[in-house]
């Protein structure tokens, strides 16, 4: 069934999210951008934080009522929406800031201490990642038709629009090719 106007919308909290429901219905209208909604939203849980369903998207309420705070559909992926008294409940508008990912997490990992066990196996997993090459997923593209592109003054955003694929696979093609040319004037 869909809907042409919008009807008062009734929040269900079975989350027993600390919200303000009003600032909450108002983030929920704007984020559908015009577009009527169900009538009856329920507060679940996605993860760990309280979300609403927007369709199959759930989102959570923090970062919808920061988005609407902001005014912006979305933050670029180096910012996050973190809880300023760390109750990931809280979805207070007072509760919420946006913060550098970086920042974010050396707040939340300062004073935590590494075990020499911990520090061992994260060394073990690094090494063991380290220089591992996947297979190419578009195994048509040949590292020296990347690598012939670039010399004659392609770019490797423009090689990747050629191709259609995302541009750091032209990157690591390119990259590849040069490591295989340097080997074989090694050999030669």
């Amino acid at each position: 069934m869909t809907l042409k106007t919008q009807r008062d919308i009734k929040i269900i909290n079975s989350a027993n999210a600390i919200v303000d429901i009003e600032l909450l219905k108002k983030a929920m209208l704007w984020y559908a951008n015009g577009k009527p909604i169900t009538s009856i939203k329920k507060i679940g849980f996605n993860g760990m934080y309280p979300c609403v369903s927007f369709g199959r998207k759930k989102l959570p309420i923090h970062k919808l009522i920061g988005l609407y705070l902001l005014g912006k559909r979305s933050v670029s992926s180096e910012y996050v929406f973190h809880h300023v008294n760390h109750n990931k409940m809280d979805a207070r508008a007072s509760n919420i800031k946006l913060m550098n990912k970086h920042d974010h997490l050396s707040m939340h990992n300062k004073g935590r201490i590494v075990t020499e066990k911990m520090r061992e196996r994260l060394l073990e997993m690094n090494h063991a990642r380290k220089g591992k090459r996947f297979k190419y997923k578009h195994p048509e593209i040949k590292p020296i038709d990347v690598y012939n592109m670039v010399q004659s003054g392609k770019s490797i955003t423009s090689i990747a629009k050629f191709y259609g694929i995302r541009w750091n696979c032209i990157r690591h093609r390119y990259e590849d090719a040069i490591e295989l040319l340097n080997k074989f004037d090694k050999e030669v």
